[in-house]
């Protein structure tokens, strides 16, 4: 019973919460447009993790040369064919499911899925220029840019763990609309990203148990930004 009691608990904070960062965002006057993304790419069966992270693909390039404009998302790249690799296309798709907040799984490929990097992009309009903490986790090189401009990056150091990086940051969103790119470089197997903008979308505390508040503070002590 008193599980069922906690359970429920548990729901209206989070409905609660939820509410509340409805309304911080509506405060904010932003509009968060939904995420898309592409991939995975890499350029060896195993790859290296530091090369393949600084390595620039082609969506990257595409979007970095865009700068502040919008990026072609109709565009479909192709990554080099290795064993056990049946499906080479990768074109941008949108995911309106991933909710910020919360951890979400990337699309990963064959068996052994090591060195693959993620591209993720969305736009985000806001009625005035606004300063804000930009909060992002993923497993294992982490990289932003804001209207073509790098923002900030996060390194995993290596370990038996297999914990995200938190990339942290101050951003200034400017009037009107303004391009994301997130790059995630997973060293290996299945790995996940989760979002966030300090006071107006939901935050650490309420990421699933995977990535407990716990573990992310532990993880702040060990990462290279």
């Amino acid at each position: 019973m008193m599980k069922i009691v906690n359970q429920l608990i548990a729901v209206l904070l989070l409905v609660s919460n939820l509410a509340a960062m409805s309304v911080r965002a509506e405060g904010a006057d932003l509009q968060l447009g939904d995420w898309t993304a592409v991939g995975p790419f890499k350029d060896e069966r195993y790859g290296n993790i530091q090369r393949s992270f600084e390595f620039q693909f082609a969506p990257e390039k595409d979007v970095l040369g865009a700068g502040d404009k919008a990026a072609d998302l109709g565009k479909v790249y192709e990554t080099p064919k290795f064993p056990a690799m049946l499906d080479v296309v990768r074109p941008w798709v949108k995911h309106p499911e991933w909710v910020d907040g919360y951890r979400h799984l990337l699309p990963k490929g064959p068996a052994p899925s090591r060195n693959e990097t993620m591209y993720l992009y969305r736009c985000i309009t806001s009625k005035h220029d606004t300063n804000l903490t930009l909060r992002i986790y993923a497993e294992d090189f982490l990289g932003a840019w804001l209207n073509g401009k790098k923002v900030g990056q996060a390194i995993r150091n290596y370990g038996p763990n297999h914990y995200p990086v938190p990339l942290v940051v101050p951003v200034l969103l400017l009037k009107g609309e303004n391009r994301l790119l997130v790059k995630i470089t997973c060293m290996f197997g299945k790995h996940g990203f989760a979002f966030g903008l300090d006071g107006v979308t939901p935050s650490a505390s309420l990421l699933p148990m995977q990535w407990s508040p716990e573990i992310l503070s532990r993880q702040h002590a060990l990462c290279v930004r």
